[in-house]
């Protein structure tokens, strides 16, 4: 199963190194790889990849605090409608929260 993510991903890895290193210096965007000096000799582009992963960090933070926030509301709906032990199935390390109530399956459909 892991092949199945490892060699797609490999392949575009492979694409993109040959793409830049072949296929760049022909067209418009051949800027983008000349040297900087401003960044000892760098990539123009490297400023995009720190942008790229600044981006991507933010995401998963936004992301993060959303589930937090979905957590709290369905424990509470959970504790409202009597189930038991809501502190427990539905705090961390528990990614999915075991049980067959309607507020579980809402959260790990929204979780998912």
């Amino acid at each position: 199963m892991a092949t199945k993510i490892y060699i797609p991903s490999t392949l575009l890895a492979l694409g993109g190194a040959y793409f830049e290193s072949n296929l760049l210096s022909s067209t418009p965007l051949n800027f983008l790889i000349s040297p900087s000096a401003e960044l000892n000799g760098m990539p123009k582009a490297f400023g995009l990849s720190l942008g790229i992963l600044s981006v991507a960090g933010f995401w998963v933070s936004l992301y993060g605090m959303k589930i937090g926030g979905l957590r709290k509301k369905f424990k509470a709906m959970a504790a409202k409608n009597g189930e038991k032990d809501t502190e427990a199935r539905y705090s961390y390390p528990n990614l999915y929260v075991d049980g067959q109530t309607k507020p579980a399956k809402a959260f790990n459909c929204t979780y998912r």
